[in-house]
């Protein structure tokens, strides 16, 4: 996986391009703690480019948003594809992020 960064006003915005899957989830991981140590709060994950999330995967995902959490950050998910979307629907855990359809919306909500 790799991924492309952009500041947009105060929010980090992760262009990820590759599966989120076993071997590929630590790049996400460690870009987070990387910009949370350069005291970013504020992050917008575009998943257009992804197009298969693993249960590794989503234990990443699920990962990154108990960093941001405690660090009182907030982080919205954008471009998500229907398999990614029904994933995050039969495991329960799309309660706990907020999904837009495009980037620019993620970005308005902050």
């Amino acid at each position: 996986m790799t991924i492309t960064v952009n500041q947009t006003q105060n929010i980090q915005v992760l262009n990820l391009n590759g599966n989120l899957v076993l071997g590929q989830d630590t790049a996400l991981r460690n870009k987070i703690i990387e910009l949370l140590d350069d005291n970013h709060r504020n992050f917008v994950l575009n998943f257009k480019n992804v197009k298969f999330l693993d249960t590794i995967g989503l234990s990443s995902l699920l990962s990154v948003h108990t960093m941001i959490s405690n660090e009182n950050g907030k982080l919205a998910i954008c471009e998500v594809n229907s398999n990614i979307e029904n994933l995050l629907h039969i495991t329960g855990t799309i309660r706990l992020f907020d999904i837009y359809d495009g980037e620019q919306e993620a970005v308005d909500s902050f």
